[in-house]
């Protein structure tokens, strides 16, 4: 029976730590040499760090006889805890199978407490076990400062080189932290409380568990428990190899819900948006709008200007059949006019795109492009343009004896029509920039748009304008196409 198996696999483990004894680690955090590059990039990127040999000697636990006494400790905890808040088993007296259904939780919570308990004896029994978790106790890891928690997928690092790596997770473009760190399990119980929580609900999710245990299922639940988590595939439980599969299986996740940190380095990293659509843009026919004061700083410089009216729609636009799924992205941008200051011209700027190579003469700035969302049908009620920057955006012309533009002619499909664009000249170069401070990262990104002047032969658009931004629900109508804006580097 699971019940019987298990509480003899702790028993033992808590008899075996009062044979061995258990030394009572040196406790705090201390600090490690972390340096990471890239410093920005996107979710999917990969990270490359390099730890401080030094402090990872000085300050971690790199052998596996340290290994084994901490995870022995642990283990202690957990399993005194297990048997202390389970000593009747899995099923009290008077609920299952005896009275009503028992609540499923209740054997994920005891399995839960259990499987801690079995990490820690399986780690510390057996040398070959404390080698196969050793390299999980130096991470390196996307986390959230206020929660110590790591996010995403974890990485790792070498503690007799400290080169690891780690991938970008799916975050919000902006300022995050990577964090290198040297963990072991702690033995405070209210963390591995925390970490009984998580594992309930891990295992809930992956193996589909009903909410009530009863006749009609408790064989295959109890299968799922001995033979796809606990690893116990016969009866009596072959404890040594359960001990091995357990480890292997689970020991890098669970370890992750209850680590603590001996040592820790972290490094700012920033997460830059995701590539940008191309962007056909209509003009506006009388938007209201209230001026307001707005501080921009870009690759020009930063400057407090003035927004004065919305004068385009930008909408992601999938060119020449290239991006098919841009035409639905929720992700638009509006163009507002920006009051005139003074601004040294800048002379023969190199700008890169698919349409080749030009050299600009950046003139002045002129608008803002702010990301919004967009309704043909009323005030729209999806995401304001989360993922995208703002764009100070500067009337540019061709740098006098530079090669020219060649006009050509593309296929652009919006969410509105479908149309074939003659592409004129260049008109606005729109870089990312950080409005109020909000995005100090956005110098440094590197997509900007080059938008060019365009003639359509379609006939007259029009189309009402609901849409939305930071500067709140805005009525307008769309009319014809203006300009074609396409993603491009700001080279020197």
């Amino acid at each position: 029976m699971m019940n019987r198996n298990l509480r003899l696999a702790l028993a033992a483990v808590a008899m075996g730590a009062l044979i061995m004894g258990v030394a009572e680690p040196a406790r705090g955090q201390a600090s490690l040499g972390f340096t990471i590059s890239p410093t920005a990039g996107r979710p999917g990127d990969l990270v490359s760090g390099q730890v401080d040999t030094a402090d990872v000697a000085a300050n971690c636990v790199t052998d596996i006889e340290g290994v084994q006494a901490r995870f022995l400790e642990f283990g202690l905890v957990a399993s005194n805890e297990f048997l202390d808040r389970y000593p009747e088993g899995p099923y009290p007296p008077g609920e299952f199978p005896e009275g009503q259904p028992l609540p499923t939780s209740r054997l994920t919570e005891f399995l839960a407490w259990s499987a801690f308990g079995l990490l820690g004896g399986g780690v510390s029994s057996s040398a070959e076990n404390a080698a196969l978790v050793l390299p999980q106790l130096f991470v390196m890891t996307f986390a959230d400062l206020a929660t110590q928690q790591p996010i995403g997928q974890t990485g790792n690092f070498d503690p007799g080189t400290g080169v690891g790596s780690v991938v970008v997770p799916d975050l919000p473009h902006g300022l995050s932290v990577v964090a290198a760190a040297c963990v072991m399990p702690s033995i405070e119980v209210t963390t591995i409380e925390g970490g009984v929580a998580r594992a309930v609900d891990l295992w809930t999710e992956q193996f589909d568990l009903p909410e009530f245990i009863d006749e009609s299922n408790v064989t295959e639940i109890e299968r799922i428990f001995n033979e796809e988590i606990i690893g116990c595939e016969a009866d009596p439980c072959d404890v040594e190899a359960a001990f091995t599969a357990f480890t292997l299986r689970w020991g890098p996740t669970l370890l992750g819900y209850i680590a603590e940190f001996d040592a820790l380095g972290v490094q700012l990293f920033t997460v830059q948006p995701p590539l940008v659509n191309h962007f056909q843009c209509h003009a506006l026919r009388n938007a209201p709008f209230q001026r307001r004061s707005v501080t921009l700083n870009d690759v020009f410089g930063t400057r407090t200007t003035e927004v004065l009216r919305a004068t385009d729609l930008c909408a992601p636009a999938d060119k020449n059949g290239e991006d098919p799924d841009a035409p639905a992205s929720v992700n638009y941008l509006a163009s507002y006019q920006l009051k005139q200051a003074p601004f040294a011209r800048i002379s023969g700027r190199q700008v890169t795109n698919q349409f080749g190579s030009i050299t600009l003469d950046i003139l002045k700035p002129r608008s803002l492009l702010v990301p919004s969302s967009f309704s043909a049908g009323g005030p729209p009620t999806s995401p304001d343009g989360e993922f995208l920057s703002h764009f100070s955006c500067y009337d540019v012309r061709v740098t006098n004896g530079t090669p020219r533009f060649q006009p050509r002619t593309v296929s652009v499909e919006t969410d509105f029509a479908n149309v074939a664009v003659d592409v004129r000249k260049p008109k606005q170069l729109c870089v990312p920039a950080s409005k109020n401070g909000e995005t100090p990262g956005a110098p440094g990104f590197p997509e900007s748009l080059l938008c060019y002047q365009t003639r359509v032969r379609a006939g007259a658009f029009s189309l009402p304008a609901f849409f939305s931004n930071e500067f709140g629900q805005q009525t307008s109508t769309l009319k014809q196409r203006r300009h074609f804006c396409v993603p491009s580097e700001l080279g020197d």
